[in-house]
This record gives structure tokens, sequence and C-alpha cells, in this order.
């Protein structure tokens, strides 16, 4: 083997095969003699640029979806921008107020989330997501605050950062909430198996 000083290891030169499987094999001899086993397989590279991966969030009839994206950094920062709470304090009294807009924080969610959907209008044809006449801008204000709140509770699992934002109060609010809803449900089941 001819050595040559400005061999790169981690070069894809053809004409450095050799030396290449050479220094991998003192490598791995030299690994062995210390106890260290050497990995086998080349590890997968895996992009970390943010590709735009969407989920889908169904409606009840199981066909029409709505396609949202977990928000990127920069989506993130324009997030918490818009709904950045305040909190004013009157010195003479004491007296503290915290601004927070509930509608304006899931509106702000769905506004950064919110990539497309499938839809199918009162014509039964199907609505493109910016359609002036029924697309989303249009639906959202008339929409059933139930599929909204089920729509917010995809999205906020698709990014946990938000989740992590709860304080242990308002998730077992939550769940008080859930059981709730859970027992009126169950009533419901049972008054229509009754009649």
């Amino acid at each position: 083997m001819t050595t040559n000083a400005t061999f790169d290891p981690t070069s894809f030169d053809p004409e450095q095969e050799e030396q290449r499987e050479a220094h991998i094999a003192s490598t791995e001899a030299a690994m062995r003699a210390n106890g260290i086993e050497p990995i086998e397989k080349t590890p997968e590279i895996v992009s970390y640029w943010g590709e735009l991966q969407t989920e889908k969030w169904y409606f009840p009839d199981g066909v029409q979806y709505i396609e949202f994206a977990p928000m990127t950094e920069s989506k993130r920062q324009k997030y918490q921008s818009a709904t950045k709470t305040f909190m004013t304090m009157n010195r003479a009294s004491g007296d503290q107020k915290v601004g927070f807009d509930a509608g304006k924080v899931r509106a702000e969610l769905l506004e950064h989330s919110v990539t497309d959907w499938y839809m199918i209008s009162p014509q039964g044809k199907p609505v493109p997501f910016q359609d002036k006449q029924f697309g989303w801008s249009r639906w959202l204000p008339q929409a059933a605050p139930k599929h909204i709140e089920a729509l917010e509770k995809a999205i906020t699992k698709a990014n946990p950062w938000l989740q992590s934002e709860m304080d242990e109060e308002e998730i077992l609010k939550e769940i008080a909430s859930l059981e709730e809803t859970l027992e009126s449900v169950r009533a419901n089941k049972a008054g229509k198996s009754d009649s």
C-alpha cells in the first residue's frame, strides 16, 4: 500500500478506495484492541431540515378531512408572538390583570397549522381550500365548535411544545372535562337505546 499525506478518510474519491479500506481496517483493529466493537452497519443519515410533514384530522364521516402540519420554528415564533399574554398592575390597589384571549389563541393555532382540506360543498362538490365562496376562511366561523375543538386537540398533540405549557392544574381540569363529556355521551347512548 502506498501512503498519501493528503488522504481524506471521508473522501469518496475512487482512487483512494484502497487507502480508505486500510484506514477503516486499522481503525476497527484499534477499537477492538480497546474493547469497543465497531458498528458493522453504516448509520442512516436523517435530514433535519424541517420538511413539511402533514397529518389529517377526519370529520366523523371518515371521508372529509382537514390537513395540518406541526409548526416549524418560524411558525412557532409567529404563533407565540401573536398569542403573547400581557399583565397590567395597578400600583395603588395592587390589582393585577392578565390579558388572555382563548379565541385568538385558537384562531392563531389554526392559522399557523392548517394547510389544506378535503371538504364537500352543500352542492356535493369538492371545495378548494382557498375558495372565496366556500373555502376555509368562509367555513371556519360557521363550523361546529366540537369539530374545531377536536382539530385543536389533534394539532396540540402534533406540537408537543404546546402541551408542555399546560401545568398540572390545567391538565386535571382537562381530564375532568373529558370525564364529564364521556358521562354525557354514555347518558345519550343509554337514552337512545331505551327509546
